[in-house]
């Protein structure tokens, strides 16, 4: 933030100079916010320098325990010690310091000239080997010459097979590489050869979180934060995978006790206030969301998390606070994408459509530079499932896979109305909602890595040619995934992923006995929703008229095909069709799920459930028609996307 930035500037410009001014200067930042931990550094040697090194001691000890896994804490404290006369103090701190930056250029050096000062020759020869490999590394990665940066890693860990630092700089290459399996394996060798390495147990707690392999990710961080107990950023890992499996409870202990000891940072304010909104704890999450925003004026994402409350109407204070963040011009390109987004729902509550709609394009343009989307490659994903997925090739193996009743996939478009008839089956007593589940999707991915399969070949290759036993296999695995998310012991649970639309086939053959319900709505408005949303990722379609229509296009094709070559496997909700006569639609949906009828479905909205979507304040009022026809306010600027749907905008049913 520019706010904090300056600080550190003025005192590091008066610090050679003037000792005595950048300490005052640092005293007098620190006296406003004594979480500035650069500040905090900078005092320490600027009472160095003085020679006051008692108190640069105390300031630089303060700053590494705040910031362990940071180089100039670390470093810091290393200078202070060694001066101090405190030289295997010293070492442990430059070797941290070393750890947290290995490709920094002078640093494994001093650690060798440290050792050198207590007659450790080996380690110092070692320090110097590190020294050499990782200094060539950083060169090549300069010149993002990878290939070059990994055969200089593997050659030292060749000769220094023990390395862990070596194996976990070796794994951050390969993810610059996209190769996430062998940076998995470079960080499992790293961990094997130093079991207590803070730094790439974090890395695959990271990495697995980003995978969306929750489970294993939570017990990493548990383990990270048996070794790093104050680690922030392990807590923060620790609470993601939760949130991630729909430990919203405990989740919102870790954000809790996080706030305690971080005076309220705003990215940690934001995601406590995500979770008490999941939760339904509605004037808290704005209280969280207004108080980052209290911290960091310029901070988007805050804004844009009161706007994505939906029910939350701008006072004229936060709307003023919205133009003056968007007018800065040291605003990031990021925020700025989520002012835009906030300004626009913020402008639509105050009916001037035609400034909502100048901001609501400007994000998504920005949004779309940043994200990208390739809409021939989700035609061709479409084709290639319709191709693959014939009548012949699903009757040859239907019956084969795990044959479980639990599941019921939601799926469609976002901002279709999945979220409300998931909330009407979580009414019933026979059912659990949980969350929109990537385990799907990563078996998918996961079929098309299997050993044996070829280079390029997608999971319906390797599908054609697996094994029956195989189909039986991966539902099951699905099944064992999806079990960490339930908690209620219930019969049945729901699955909304949207973007399974894809894979009914898929889910048919490996679960054969799955309800599947389409999610599906008007296209105009669907779309347009859509356009107005930020999403916290993926969603690439969404940021460009045209490619929403292309894609709400193959949707259709896709769906149709399925009827087609599944014939009444596939239970339709229009949403239109529900918010005007829900009771008749909701019976229908409960008997194709074979349940009973229950009145708690008719009121879904009186059910007290974690919602971690978009929708979750909305689900959270009566079934409504006010959604009909949405798109009319802002139609005036959707013939780009009515040129792209086509036919779809009348034989979209």
């Amino acid at each position: 933030m520019a706010e904090e930035r300056a600080p550190v500037a003025a005192a590091l410009a008066a610090l050679d100079r003037d000792p005595a001014e950048a300490e005052r200067l640092c005293r007098a930042a620190l006296a406003e916010n004594p979480d500035l931990t650069e500040v905090r550094v900078l005092l320490s040697e600027a009472l160095r320098r003085r020679g006051s090194l008692s108190e640069a001691l105390d300031e630089a000890r303060v700053a590494a325990a705040r910031r362990p896994f940071a180089f100039d804490t670390q470093r810091q404290l290393g200078q202070v010690l060694e001066q101090a006369g405190d030289l295997s103090g010293a070492i442990a701190a430059f070797a941290q310091a070393a750890r947290n930056q290995p490709t920094h250029p002078t640093i494994w050096r001093e650690l060798a000239r440290l050792h050198t000062k207590i007659g450790d020759e080996a380690a110092a020869q070692a320090a110097l080997a590190r020294h050499a490999a990782f200094a060539e590394t950083a060169r090549a990665m300069q010149y993002r010459d990878t290939a070059r940066a990994q055969q200089t890693l593997r050659e030292h860990l060749h000769t220094y097979p023990a390395d862990a630092e070596a194996h976990r700089l070796l794994a951050e290459i390969c993810l610059a590489q996209g190769a996430a399996d062998l940076a998995e394996r470079a960080l499992r060798e790293a961990i094997e050869a130093e079991p207590t390495h803070v730094l790439a147990r974090r890395a695959l707690a990271q990495l697995l979180n980003r995978q969306s392999r929750y489970q294993e990710a939570l017990t990493e961080a548990r383990s990270l934060l048996t070794l790093a107990p104050a680690d922030d950023g392990a807590a923060r890992l620790l609470a993601t995978a939760l949130v991630n499996l729909g430990a919203y409870e405990d989740a919102l202990a870790v954000y809790q006790e996080l706030l305690e000891r971080t005076r309220a940072q705003p990215d940690i304010l934001l995601s406590y206030g995500h979770v008490q909104r999941t939760l339904g704890a509605y004037d808290e999450s704005v209280r969280a969301f207004v108080e980052a925003i209290d911290r960091a004026p310029a901070y988007g994402e805050a804004y844009w998390a009161l706007a994505n409350l939906k029910s939350y109407v701008f006072d004229a204070a936060t709307r003023q606070r919205l133009s003056d963040a968007l007018a800065r011009s040291d605003t990031s390109r990021q925020d700025r994408v989520a002012l835009n987004y906030a300004a626009g729902k913020a402008l639509e509550d105050e009916r001037n459509y035609a400034a909502s709609w100048s901001h609501y394009q400007e994000g998504a343009r920005l949004q779309r530079s940043i994200a990208g989307y390739n809409a021939a490659a989700t035609t061709e994903a479409v084709s290639k499932a319709i191709a693959r997925f014939s009548a012949d090739f699903l009757a040859q193996r239907l019956n084969l896979g795990a044959p479980a009743h639990d599941p019921i996939f939601i799926l469609g478009l976002p901002r279709s109305g999945s979220t409300l008839v998931e909330q009407i089956l979580a009414s019933h007593s026979a059912v659990e909602g949980t969350l929109e589940m990537p385990d799907l999707p990563l078996a998918a991915r996961e079929l098309a890595l299997a050993k044996g399969a070829r280079a390029g070949a997608t999971y319906l290759d390797v599908l054609a040619e697996a094994e029956p036993g195989l189909l039986r296999e991966l539902g099951e695995r699905y099944l064992n995934a999806a079990g960490a998310r339930r908690r209620l012991g219930r019969a049945f649970f729901v699955d909304k992923q949207p973007t399974n639309w894809i894979f009914v086939g898929f889910i048919a053959l490996i679960l054969p006995n799955a309800k599947i319900i389409d999610a599906r709505r008007e296209p105009l408005s669907c779309c347009l929703s859509c356009f107005k949303q930020l999403f916290a990722g993926g969603q690439g379609f969404s940021y460009g008229l045209a490619d929403l229509g292309n894609y709400y296009r193959d949707y259709l094709r896709m769906m149709r095909h399925w009827d087609q070559v599944l014939p009444g496997r596939v239970h339709r909700v229009i949403h239109d069709d529900l918010v005007v006569a829900p009771e008749p639609t909701i019976r229908s949906l409960l008997a194709y799920c074979g349940l009973p009828f229950e009145t708690a479905c008719l009121s879904p909205h009186l059910t007290s459930r974690a919602v971690h979507t978009a929708s979750s304040e909305q689900v959270r009022r009566p079934i409504s028609a006010d959604v009909l026809n949405a798109y009319a306010p802002f139609d005036p600027w959707l013939g780009e996307l009515r040129g792209a749907l086509g036919d779809a905008l009348d034989n979209w049913r």
